[in-house]
């Protein structure tokens, strides 16, 4: 599967916490980690080894900036885990 710049979107990540108390974000049915933060954004990772999913968050607004969000694998959580660790923020 190739990697391809997604354009800038709207696209809604919900935020939560690793079991370990790590920020977690979730995004179209894929769990990414946080890499890195700057002043004004954080850039969240695909927790899947050797994929190169990636997206960037505003810090004001914590909504999707932009991201190359192709993956490399399937889906990794169904709704109801979505949801569940939704309900744990």
């Amino acid at each position: 599967m190739s990697h391809v710049k997604q354009p800038p979107t709207t696209l809604d990540p919900k935020f939560t916490e690793t079991t370990k108390g790590k920020p977690a974000a979730f995004l179209d049915g894929q769990i990414y980690r946080l890499m890195s933060e700057s002043n004004s954004s954080r850039t969240w990772r695909c927790t899947k080894k050797n994929c190169k999913a990636r997206f960037t968050t505003l810090l004001v607004t914590s909504g999707f900036l932009h991201g190359m969000t192709n993956h490399t694998h399937g889906v990794q959580v169904n709704t109801a885990t979505s949801q569940k660790h939704q309900m744990r923020q």
